[in-house]
């Protein structure tokens, strides 16, 4: 068996936390050149004995709090990559593509989300956001990130846009009792 194949089954065996894995299949064709379903492993099948262990971000923390994958993020603080703007909560949609012979198929209309660096005046610091063009209008509309988010209600806002708007309010409140 080449030493590629070999050491990938020490890695994989390594990251499900099982030594025998690979000292189980070590003697075994390479996965490409299994000929009959009599020679594939028994990781490969249905009945598997080994345990996978997925990392920790995948599951949720506890069923009562969290109903979705989004809010299991946000209560442990882990970053997803999820097609949502920052500030308006514009997210993936589905519908049909329809042909002309009225056959319809199964597509997502995706949101326009940019990478942009957004100036905060009052915190004196920028901040980058993945925002849609549409939020990036609004934002520009209101005047500003800081007029935005003092304006934009929680429930559409990020855990980062959150913590921004949390700022600002403290920022503008201790600057009106100093005045």
């Amino acid at each position: 068996m080449p030493f590629a194949v070999v050491m990938s089954l020490t890695i994989v065996a390594e990251r499900l936390e099982s030594v025998t894995f690979a000292t189980k299949f070590a003697d075994r064709k390479p996965f490409g050149a299994l000929s009959s379903p009599r020679d594939r492993p028994e990781s490969l099948t249905a009945r598997s004995s080994v345990t996978k262990r997925w990392p920790n971000f995948f599951q949720y923390p506890c069923r009562d709090d969290c109903r979705t994958r989004r809010a299991a993020a946000e209560k442990k603080d882990v970053c997803l990559m999820s097609r949502v703007c920052e500030l308006t909560g514009k997210a993936v949609m589905t519908g049909n593509t329809v042909s002309h012979a009225n056959n319809k198929s199964r597509r997502r209309y995706l949101p326009n989300l940019l990478n942009v660096t957004l100036m905060s005046d009052v915190l004196g610091q920028s901040f980058k956001l993945r925002v849609s063009a549409n939020g990036l209008r609004s934002v520009e509309h209101r005047g500003g990130l800081d007029a935005f988010l003092v304006k934009a209600s929680a429930d559409e806002l990020s855990l980062r846009a959150r913590i921004l708007k949390r700022k600002i309010a403290q920022k503008i409140e201790a600057a009106a009792v100093a005045a």
